[in-house]
């Protein structure tokens, strides 16, 4: 076999890897009510969240995380929550899901700076008395960085970066999704805050499918 044959075949095969690659695109707004009840170095919080995918045309999914916060100091804290979860399926019936997890965040302020890491861990069950695998968990740990840029007492400003690792996947390695956030919060008083943010959602399957998610934000924030 000549040189010439070895690059066509070389040529060949790159191009369809290339073409093997699959993309799903789509755009989403996603909404929440987050609700914080401080209690000296515990909080009781809950987070209620929706998502609006096809375009922004369907109620996709939603749910309600409910928890408890423990302040070790104030740089670190930990937190378990119980989520109860309801998605639209293929037949547009919704399906139910309950996730519990918990976490670990650090936290470091330097000036205006906030630098803020928080490693959680996850199991989740869908469809428990409606599919055959339903008592099957799907387990995560996710990883989040955030830094914070604190303009002044009102207004502040942050990048993200999330990262989702499934506990076992057997034809995947590695992190399965990431999520890129930019956005900013607006102080409406001591207690009540709102949220506007742009967000990046890459995911990856065992089939060759990149699924990308543009997706708006938006959050109302209250403690008490």
């Amino acid at each position: 076999m000549n040189i010439n044959k070895i690059i066509f075949i070389l040529i060949f095969c790159i191009a369809g890897q290339l073409k093997s690659q699959e993309y799903q695109d789509d755009a989403a707004l996603w909404f929440n009510v987050y609700l914080e009840k401080k209690m000296g170095k515990f909080e009781i919080h809950l987070n209620q969240k929706n998502r609006i995918n096809d375009n922004v045309s369907t109620y996709h999914l939603g749910y309600a995380d409910m928890g408890l916060t423990y302040n070790i100091n104030k740089n670190i804290k930990v937190l378990g929550d119980y989520v109860y979860g309801w998605r639209r399926g293929g037949d547009y019936t919704f399906n139910n899901r309950h996730r519990f997890y918990f976490a670990l965040i650090l936290k470091k302020k330097l000036g205006n700076w906030t630098f803020q890491y928080r490693n959680r861990v996850q199991i989740q069950y869908s469809n428990i008395y409606t599919s055959a695998d339903g008592l099957v968990p799907e387990f995560y740990e996710r990883n989040k960085l955030t830094v914070k840029y604190e303009l002044n007492k009102r207004v502040s400003f942050y990048v993200a970066e999330e990262l989702y690792f499934p506990f076992y996947q057997a034809m995947n390695k590695g992190f399965d999704r990431s999520r890129s956030f930019v956005g900013g919060t607006y102080a409406l008083t001591k207690h009540n805050e709102i949220e506007l943010y742009f967000a990046y959602q890459h995911e990856l399957n065992a089939f060759d499918v990149t699924r990308r998610i543009f997706i708006y934000g938006i959050g109302y924030s209250h403690s008490f």
